[in-house]
Order: C-alpha cells, then sequence, then structure tokens
C-alpha cells in the first residue's frame, strides 16, 4: 500500500510540475509571438487605412467646393455620402480644412473653428500625405480610442490643393481580420501543448507502472523458489535473523522446526537444488 502511495504521489508530483512548466512554455511562446506580430499588425493596419481614405474617402470629397465654401445642401450631400462608407470602412470621423487651415467640415458637426498649428495638417496643406497611429480621442466623443488618422491633401482638377482632409479610423477594426489569425494560432498553440502533455503524463504512466511491476517481480523472485513458488533460503535466512534480534530485543525465545522429507534428493537431483 505505502508503495502504491509513493507511486500516485510521484505521478501526481509529476503531473503537476510538467503542467506549470508547460503552462510558463505557453505564456513565454504566446507573448514572444504577439511582440514579433505587433509591427506586423501595425504595419497593416497603416496600409488598410491610408489605401481606404485614398480610394473610398478622398474621392466623395468635391475639393472644389472646399476651396470656396461648403453650404448645408453641400455638407448634408457630403455626410450621405461618408455614412455609405463609414461603417463599412470603421472611419471613426472626418475633418476638412481648408487652405487657410480652418475647420470647413467635421462629421460631428462642430462649427468652424481654426486649427491649432499641426504638423500633419501643415503637411497635408503642403501635399503630402501621412499616416499615423495613436491613442487619442476621437472628434466629438469623451472617451480615448487607439486610431489611425490619416492626412491627404484635397485638390482640385487643375492640381491646386484647395485643402486637407483628416480620416480617422478606429484601429481595432482595420485589424479585426489580423487578431482573429492571432486568436487561432494561439487556440492551436494551446491545443499542443494540451496534446503534449496528455502524451507525456500517459508515457509517465505507463512507464511507471511497467517499472513498479518489474521492481515487484524482482522483489517476488528475490525470495521466491522459480519452481515451486515457494519461499526460498534467502527468505528463511531473513526470517531466522528477524527472529533472532527480536528475540533479543524482547527476551522471547525463537524455535526452529526442521523436516526431513524422504526422498527429496530425487526432486533435487532432477529438477536442481535451487
Amino acid at each position: 500500500m505505502r508503495r502504491l502511495r509513493a507511486r500516485t504521489s510521484l505521478l501526481a508530483e509529476f503531473a503537476v510540475v510538467s503542467f506549470v512548466a508547460l503552462v510558463v512554455l505557453g505564456v513565454v511562446l504566446a507573448q514572444t509571438f504577439l511582440r514579433t506580430t505587433k509591427q506586423e499588425e501595425r504595419d497593416q493596419a497603416l496600409q488598410v487605412a491610408s489605401l481606404t481614405a485614398r480610394a473610398d474617402i478622398r474621392p466623395r470629397i468635391p475639393a472644389e467646393d472646399v476651396a470656396t465654401t461648403l453650404g448645408h445642401a453641400e455638407r448634408d450631400l457630403l455626410d450621405d455620402k461618408l455614412d455609405a462608407t463609414a461603417d463599412r470602412s470603421g472611419v471613426e470621423g472626418v475633418t476638412i480644412w481648408d487652405r487657410g487651415a480652418e475647420v470647413v467640415y467635421s462629421t460631428t458637426g462642430a462649427p468652424s473653428t481654426r486649427v491649432e498649428d499641426s504638423p500633419h495638417v501643415k503637411k497635408a496643406l503642403a501635399g503630402q500625405t501621412e499616416t499615423v497611429v495613436g491613442h487619442e480621442t476621437a472628434l466629438g466623443t469623451s472617451s480615448p480610442k487607439e486610431l489611425v488618422q490619416v492626412y491627404l491633401p484635397l485638390k482640385t482638377d487643375n492640381g491646386v490643393t484647395a485643402g486637407a482632409v483628416e480620416v480617422d479610423f478606429v484601429y481595432d477594426h482595420l485589424v479585426a481580420g489580423h487578431k482573429e489569425d492571432q486568436k487561432t494560432i494561439l487556440g492551436v498553440l494551446a491545443g499542443s501543448l494540451g496534446v503534449i502533455y496528455l502524451l507525456m503524463l500517459g508515457t509517465v504512466a505507463r512507464s511507471s507502472r511497467t517499472h513498479h511491476r518489474q521492481a515487484r517481480e524482482t522483489e517476488h523472485q528475490a525470495v521466491h523458489d522459480a519452481l515451486t513458488g515457494l519461499h526460498n533460503r534467502a527468505y528463511f535466512r531473513e526470517r531466522v535473523e528477524q527472529a533472532i534480534s527480536e528475540g533479543k530485543v524482547s527476551g522471547e525465545r525463537a524455535c526452529l522446526m526442521l523436516i526431513d522429507l524422504d526422498r527429496f534428493k530425487e526432486v533435487n537431483d532432477t529438477l536442481g537444488h535451487h
């Protein structure tokens, strides 16, 4: 019984230690994977945002109207155009500046105000395109969101810069597909480590059972006769020494009974003495 408890204890200890080790390994691998794919995720967000702003948002904005003024009719029409793509593309907000860096349109309905010196707006008014990522508060909201902001110049048909537009995208929307791929890969990693754990535990459990069975067989063979299955001379000497030792401690006497079997010599001569 003690051997069984010891075997169970060792197996349980191995199960706990190996489980903790695999969990630590899984966490390290997951963190390493997420770190290595973070830049890839960011690059994807910037690329998708820039492409969407160029191909889907800017063509809907009439640069000629921005160069002059945007009346209520033009604003309503622009609202309809942008609403058609905002939800699909993950657009959080659109702001338009004229050549004087004054806000002439905003999806939040903010009044026309002059923007503070913004390097991104200045570059867009100078004809450059810029895409940035940061935790900022979207226009018209109070809670900060991680946004991808694309600043584009608005040019008329003759190539004159009439203003600039800022298109704010929700970062999580742009990388939703990438995050789903990450979840799938992390799920496969967790499942693989789980399978490895079960295989290891099963292999060790079988090896432990085999080892203890062989140990029991070896122990049995050491004190039993292979032919008859009876206790052998080694067991006899062990018990005699044990009886003598206990007698010395307790003062009790022990006796030894010898039985002589007739013609047993023939058995020994035929089958051997051991």
